[in-house]
């Protein structure tokens, strides 16, 4: 007898499965390519600072702000923010309605909306007391794995002016982003237009992001070392005003002792020193400090989209939304108040901040009372 060798037909052989690949994600708004960096620097403040934030009802809070600096007149600030029942993640509820009037009559306001399932949109105001100083109109498109967006910055028909941006980003990998930005500029007489590329690489623990262009770089770099500790490196070229700064800046939380402590170090010989943050259910006392030669600085600052600085005169940047005036959708409904302290130590400002900010602590409860 001698051993057969049968064939099992074709149709009775195991199939391999196909390989099911995961879609790529949105790469996210252009505006925020930066922002993983950013938020590990602390904000840079001169004098002290007084929040009182009042949540009125689940969509309606208002807070006061009153900053005192050795570099200008004490100022008052009035906040107001609506957000409706539309959420789409914790950052984002559809609709926002967030405005700012200081105590001279000036107003920052935005307006957020979404107007479908992927079609976002944002218009931005400014005045100076009574006078316009920027309005802005934003329409954002968000693909399965791309963002598309259009930006026209103080539209005049009248006067042929408009500033016009548009931004794209594309996922090509899981961890890959490219994209561009171009800027078009027209007024009577001057006319133009600056590109710029963009990519980003987000890796397990850190993210790397360069944006490279006509009117410059800015290059930024972030790693989470592990749940406590943030460091951030940012790099700065602007080719039109011929400067270049490199920043570095770490966020240590302790989260049993309800503790942040922030710092920044740059180029220029700006130091700031670690910010303490104690948190409680109706308070919080945040202390910085910054040691630089203290300059004025204007008003208003010019911004373009990200890299350009074409766009004019930006909006304030409080109130911030949902951030550190805007309470989180998970706290809303606890008819509480915040109150929140801020002192900086400056040139001028460093006789009297730490007095300040233990009279406002020790009276928390009365100014609380007040507040209710």
């Amino acid at each position: 007898m001698g051993n057969t060798l049968g064939l099992a037909p074709m149709g009775a052989l195991p199939r391999r499965s196909p390989r099911r690949e995961e879609p790529l994600p949105n790469p996210g708004s252009f505006d925020e390519l930066h922002r993983l960096c950013k938020d590990v620097f602390p904000a840079q403040m001169e004098g002290v600072k007084l929040v009182v934030n009042k949540v009125l009802s689940s969509h309606f809070q208002v807070a006061h702000t009153v900053h005192m600096s050795a570099l200008g007149l004490p100022g008052y600030h009035l906040h107001a923010a609506y957000a409706g029942d539309w959420q789409l993640s914790p950052t984002e509820v559809f609709p926002t309605v967030v405005g700012d009037m200081d105590s001279s009559g000036s107003l920052n306001a935005q307006v957020l909306l979404l107007l479908a399932e992927r079609l976002r949109a944002k218009a931005v105001f400014q005045t100076q007391q009574a006078k316009f100083l920027t309005w802005q109109f934003d329409g954002e498109y968000r693909g399965d794995d791309y963002t598309a967006t259009l930006t026209l910055g103080n539209p005049d028909l009248i006067g042929e002016s408009v500033i016009m941006v548009a931004h794209f980003l594309q996922s090509l990998t899981h961890r890959l982003v490219l994209g561009g930005e171009l800027v078009y500029h027209r007024r009577p007489g001057e006319e133009g237009a600056i590109l710029t590329l963009a990519g980003k690489y987000s890796a397990v623990h850190w993210v790397a992001t360069l944006n490279v262009g006509s009117g410059g770089a800015h290059a930024s770099y972030y790693h989470r070392a592990n749940e406590q500790v943030q460091v951030g490196v940012e790099f700065e070229a602007n080719t039109r005003l011929q400067d270049t700064t490199f920043s570095f800046g770490y966020h240590l939380t302790l989260p049993q002792a309800n503790m942040v402590f922030r710092g920044l170090v740059d180029s220029n010989w700006c130091v700031g020193a670690p910010s303490l943050i104690t948190g409680a259910t109706d308070s919080t006392v945040a202390l910085a400090s910054l040691w630089a030669e203290v300059t004025p600085e204007p008003a208003h600052t010019t911004v373009g989209a990200s890299e350009s600085g074409v766009l004019g005169p930006e909006p304030s940047p409080e109130p911030i939304l949902l951030g550190d005036l805007w309470v989180p959708r998970a706290e809303w409904g606890q008819d509480h108040t915040l109150l929140r302290t801020e002192a900086a130590t400056g040139a001028a400002a460093e006789a009297y901040h730490l007095p300040m900010l233990l009279w406002l602590w020790t009276r928390g409860e009365e100014l609380r009372g007040m507040s209710g």
